[in-house]
């Protein structure tokens, strides 16, 4: 907005023209719903650094939207490298770039670990749960440039497996199909930003 207070997280219904603002944020940006549809994770640019909050957001029952306070989460001294937060399929962990690799949160207790391990001059980013929350898909760049590869990783750690290399930006996280049977990703191949799946 041209207002510092006209940005940030907004909701609306599927098939209603009724907006409402969350946030009054310029810095948010990624919101992501928890599976039970009650609560907005999202990440807030400020100080030159991300950090993590949550905010219950439920429709009333007049039509309107219940919108709770911003909590900000203890990420356990790991600073978030980027915006993307992804939940798990429980509601109960929280995924983001954090250093080079990709780090799972218990927001309940504030624990967190790594979950991958990147090659030197490499990060993962853009993490999102498989719909059976058996298994972390990412992304993976290279300082040295592209390829971009879309890698999966079990959620309890273990070996990486690649999904596709891409010879282009990823224009944000990749997301599992509903039946985790595959992937679609944007990416700007050829200059001409496109969905893809695979």
């Amino acid at each position: 907005g041209s207002k510092p207070q006209e940005g940030g997280v907004f909701v609306k219904a599927v098939g209603s023209d009724q907006m409402v603002q969350v946030t009054k944020n310029a810095g948010d940006c990624c919101p992501a719903w928890s599976p039970d549809g009650q609560t907005l994770a999202f990440s807030r640019f400020t100080e030159n650094e991300f950090q993590i909050y949550t905010v219950l957001v439920s429709p009333a029952p007049d039509g309107a939207w219940k919108v709770g306070a911003e909590k900000k989460l203890n990420t356990s001294g790991i600073t978030p490298r980027r915006g993307e937060v992804a939940w798990s399929a429980d509601g109960k962990t929280l995924a983001f770039a954090g250093g080079a690799g990709i780090i799972l949160l218990n927001p309940a207790d504030a624990s967190a670990h790594r979950l991958t391990e990147p090659p030197p001059l490499a990060e993962d980013w853009g993490p999102s749960f498989s719909p059976d929350g058996k298994r972390v898909l990412f992304v993976r760049s290279r300082d040295t440039g592209f390829s971009e590869e879309i890698m999966t990783i079990p959620v309890y750690g273990g070996s990486v497996a690649r999904v596709a290399s891409e010879p282009a930006r990823i224009l944000g996280p990749p997301q599992w199909s509903f039946d985790g049977q595959s992937v679609i990703f944007a990416s700007d191949r050829n200059s001409h930003p496109a969905l893809w799946r695979v």
